[in-house]
């Protein structure tokens, strides 16, 4: 897939590229042979040494989650199905992750911080003049938004199983850089 093909609209706008770099592979994907590189793309940093990965990814955050899913009645029996919207939304979530996407899928128990950044409001100018972000209680909901993410996430082989998931923080804020802030490492055990 090519960096400045066919991306969803809001990726387009929010994600500026080189242009000289067309593949995931021409984007430096990190593999066995090289421990550890720097990614050319903004603010990311990728260790497959210590199992380490760490992106701020600049994008419109897609809202619609698996949650929104319809249903019909066929035959007297009622069938349920993914909407549209919600393909469109899983498509979007595997075009903005698949830069990052290590070469080799991390195993054993993992620690997933996900940071969600959606731009402000018309309605934010008083916020935003005296605050840099804003936590945020309005839909789409963190577990929902998490779950879609995870589930494409799972799908392009950033882990085998989403079992894998030891400690889960998902954070929702409004800011000047909408945006998706990842970090995955392994979980490591406490000490009584």
């Amino acid at each position: 897939m090519s960096i400045n093909g066919n991306l969803p609209p809001g990726f387009r706008r929010a994600m500026s590229a080189p242009a000289a770099l067309k593949s995931p592979q021409e984007m430096g994907r990190i593999s066995p042979e090289r421990p550890l590189e720097r990614v050319l793309m903004p603010q990311t940093t990728v260790d497959i040494g210590n199992a380490f990965l760490e992106a701020f990814i600049p994008c419109e955050v897609p809202t619609r989650t698996a949650q929104q899913k319809g249903a019909c009645v066929v035959q007297g029996k009622i069938r349920f199905f993914t909407k549209k919207v919600v393909k469109e939304a899983e498509k979007q979530w595997r075009t903005i992750l698949l830069p990052y996407v290590p070469a080799t899928p991390f195993t054993g128990p993992i620690r997933l911080e996900i940071t969600l950044h959606f731009p402000w409001r018309k309605g934010d100018s008083k916020l935003k003049a005296q605050f840099r972000v804003v936590p945020i209680d309005t839909r789409p909901d963190a577990e929902n938004i998490f779950k879609a993410c995870g589930d494409q996430m799972t799908v392009l082989g950033f882990w085998k199983d989403d079992s894998q998931i030891a400690e889960l923080t998902v954070r929702k804020f409004r800011s000047d850089t909408p945006g998706l802030h990842l970090k995955i490492q392994p979980s490591t055990p406490t000490t009584r």
